[in-house]
């Protein structure tokens, strides 16, 4: 369960982080490690893996509720039509970015 915590000042981040990738200018592998930052400032045990961070879309909650890994794997992994979706769902946050929240659990 995600805690009710917003973490909004990591929110520009991460927008433009999204922005950067959908742009071509960054890779996802770049994206990837850009994003671990913040879970490294809160704290993240790489080893245990127990915490961490949800990047989620309150309108669209259902569709885009990601880990930072889950974010990735999609990214590399996932189908053609799965991929394109992520990256729908990453433009949407950028052009609703109110809707747009950071959580740490």
């Amino acid at each position: 369960m995600k805690e009710d915590r917003n973490y909004i000042k990591y929110r520009k981040f991460v927008l433009d982080k999204f922005r950067q990738y959908l742009s071509g200018e960054i890779d996802n592998h770049t994206l990837n490690q850009d994003l671990h930052t913040i879970q490294n400032e809160l704290g993240f045990n790489r080893q245990r893996g127990i915490k961490c961070v949800w990047l989620e879309n309150i309108k669209y909650k259902k569709e885009f509720s990601f880990t930072i890994n889950q974010l990735w794997s999609d990214l590399k992994f996932g189908s053609t039509l799965t991929q394109e979706r992520v990256k729908e769902l990453m433009q949407l946050s950028i052009d609703n970015p109110k809707d747009f929240k950071i959580y740490y659990s």
